[in-house]
C-alpha cells in the first residue's frame, strides 16, 4: 500500500518539482522494504531505478545526498547478493566511500557510514581475497565502535560487526590473538541482548561460532561443550515458524557433528542427520538457504555412510550435494564450494564402487573449482590439496607418470600456502611427504626420500599424542624409515 501512495506522490511531482527528490526517495524505499518482504526481484530493480533518480537530483552540497548515496548503495549490495554481479558490489562501495567523506569526524552519522563501508569492503574481501580489503574493513568497524561508546544503542551490532571481522582474520592468519579477542566481543554483544531481547538469538549463534572455532585450533572440550549448549539456546529461541529457525537447525546439527568426530557417539550423528533434515524441509526450492541445507544434510549423510557402509547414504549424498550445485551456475559466489563437495563425494563413491567415470569426474570438478580460487583466493589451498589427492588417486589406478607429478606440484603449492601455525600443515607436510614418497619408489632418488623424511617428521611434530592424525603421521614415518 505504501508504495502505491509514495507512487501517487511521485505522479503528482513531475520533474522539475521541488519535492521530486523527496518522492523519488521514498517510493524506492518502499520497493525496496516490500522486496526484503516478498523477493519479488522487480520490486528491487525499481528501487535501484528511482533511488538512482533521486540521487540525480540532490547535487553535492545537498543535506540529504549522504541519504541517497546510502540508499542506493544498499540496495545495489542487496542486488549483488542475489545475483553476484561484482559491478553492483563495487558501485555500492564507490557511494558508501562518497557518503562517509560527506560525515566527517564529528558527525552524528559517521559511525553508520563507516559500518556500511566496511559491510561492503568486507564482502569485496569474501569475493576477490584481497587481505587488504578485510584489514581495512577491520580498521573501519573498530572506529565505528569507538564512536559507540557503552550505552550507545548501535554498540551491540558494532560489537557483533568488529567480532566477525576479526574471526574471519584469524582464519586467515591463524593468529589466535584475533580468535580471542572476537570471543571477548562477541560474549559483551551477547550480554546487550538479554533473554527477551529479539537478537539473542542471533549473538547466541555468533558466540558459538567462534567457540567452536577456538575449539577447533585449540581442541579444549569445554569449549565444544559451551558451543553445543548455546547452540540449543539459540535454537530454543527459534520455534516453528521463527524466520531463524533454519539457520539454527543447520548451526546446531553442524555443532553435534563436530562432537560426534571428536568422540564418536553415534548418537550425536544421527540428531546431526535430523536437525540438518528438518533444516532442509523448512529451506523448499527458491528458499535463500536451501543451498546450504543441501549441503549441511549432504556432509552428514555422507559422514553416516563412512561409519556404516549404508550406500543408500552414498546415494543420497551425492543427490543432495549436485542440486545444491545447480543452484551455484558460473559466476555464483559459492560455485566452488559446491564443486568440492559433489567431487569429494563422487571420489568416495569411486573408492566404494571402483567406477573410473567417478574419478575423472572428480577429477574435472575439482579442476574447475581450482580454476574459481585464483592466487590470492582464502580457499586455494583447500582445492590445491583436494586435487591433488585425486589426481594422486588416479595414478595409483591408471600409472601415469604425469599424475604423479602433477600431484606433487599440487600438494607442494598447498604446503606453501599452509606456513607454521596453519592448522591444516601437518596435513599438507603428510600429503606431500606421501607424494615423493611414492616418486622415489618410482624412480629411485634418494633425495625424495629424504625429503619424505624430513616432511613426515615436521608432521609427527605437529600431531602430538592425542591428537586424531598422530597415528596416520606415525604409519607414514614408520613406512618412510623401512624403505
Amino acid at each position: 500500500m505504501d508504495d502505491i501512495l509514495y507512487g501517487q506522490a511521485l505522479d503528482l511531482c513531475p520533474p522539475s518539482h521541488l519535492k521530486r527528490e523527496a518522492s523519488l526517495e521514498w517510493l524506492g524505499y518502499a520497493l525496496y522494504i516490500r522486496f526484503e518482504r516478498y523477493g519479488d526481484p522487480d520490486d528491487l530493480q525499481k528501487a535501484v531505478a528511482f533511488q538512482r533518480q533521486a540521487l540525480d537530483l540532490r547535487f553535492l552540497l545537498h543535506p540529504r545526498r549522504p541519504k541517497s548515496l546510502s540508499d542506493l548503495a544498499r540496495s545495489l549490495a542487496t542486488r549483488f547478493a542475489r545475483y553476484g554481479k561484482l559491478d553492483d558490489l563495487l558501485e555500492a562501495l564507490r557511494l558508501h566511500r562518497a557518503a562517509l567523506e560527506l560525515h566527517p569526524p564529528g558527525h552524528p552519522f559517521r559511525s553508520s557510514s563507516l559500518s556500511n563501508l566496511a559491510n561492503s569492503v568486507r564482502t569485496r574481501f569474501e569475493q576477490l581475497g584481497k587481505l587488504e580489503d578485510l584489514e581495512e574493513a577491520t580498521g573501519l568497524y573498530r572506529e565505528a565502535l569507538e564512536l559507540r561508546p557503552p550505552g550507545h544503542v548501535g554498540r551491540a551490532s558494532s560489537l557483533n560487526s568488529l567480532a566477525n571481522s576479526v574471526q574471519i582474520r584469524f582464519n586467515q592468519l591463524s593468529k589466535l590473538e584475533d580468535l580471542e579477542e572476537a570471543a571477548v566481543l562477541h560474549r559483551e554483544a551477547l550480554e546487550l541482548c538479554p533473554p527477551g531481547h529479539p537478537l539473542r538469538c542471533s549473538r547466541l549463534n555468533n558466540l558459538a561460532s567462534v567457540v567452536q572455532t577456538r575449539f577447533q585450533r585449540l581442541g579444549k572440550l569445554d569449549d565444544l561443550e559451551e558451543g553445543v549448549t548455546l547452540h540449543r539456546a539459540a535454537l530454543e529461541l527459534c520455534p516453528p515458524g521463527h524466520p531463524l529457525r533454519s539457520s539454527s537447525l543447520n548451526n546446531l546439527a553442524n555443532m553435534v557433528r563436530i562432537r560426534f568426530q571428536q568422540l564418536g557417539r553415534l548418537e550425536d550423528l544421527e540428531e546431526a542427520v535430523v536437525l540438518h533434515r528438518e533444516a532442509l524441509e523448512l529451506s523448499p526450492p527458491g528458499h535463500p538457504l536451501r543451498s546450504y541445507s543441501l549441503h549441511g544434510l549432504a556432509s552428514v549423510v555422507l559422514a553416516r555412510f563412512h561409519q556404516l557402509s549404508r550406500l543408500e547414504d552414498l546415494k543420497e549424498s551425492v543427490i543432495l550435494h549436485r542440486e545444491a550445485l545447480a543452484l551455484s551456475p558460473p559466476g555464483y559466489p559459492l560455485r566452488s564450494s559446491s564443486l568440492n563437495s559433489v567431487a569429494n563425494t563422487v571420489i568416495t563413491r569411486f573408492k566404494r564402487l571402483g567406477r573410473l567415470e567417478d574419478l575423472e569426474e572428480a577429477t574435472v570438478l575439482h579442476r574447475e573449482a581450482l580454476e574459481l580460487r585464483p592466487p590470492g583466493h582464502p580457499k586455494r589451498e583447500i582445492t590445491l590439496n583436494n586435487l591433488g589427492n585425486v589426481v594422486r588417486t588416479r595414478f595409483e589406478r591408471l600409472g601415469k607418470f604425469e599424475d604423479l607429478e602433477e600431484a606433487t606440484a599440487l600438494h607442494r603449492e598447498a604446503l606453501e600456502l599452509r606456513p607454521p601455525g596453519h592448522p591444516n600443515r601437518s596435513i599438507s607436510l603428510n600429503n606431500l611427504g606421501n607424494a615423493v614418497r611414492t616418486r622415489f619408489e618410482r624412480l629411485g632418488k634418494l633425495e625424495d626420500l629424504e625429503q619424505a623424511t624430513v616432511l613426515h617428521r615436521e608432521a609427527l611434530e605437529l600431531c602430538p599424542p592425542g591428537h586424531p592424525k598422530r597415528s596416520i603421521t606415525l604409519n607414514n614415518l614408520a613406512i618412510v624409515a623401512q624403505i
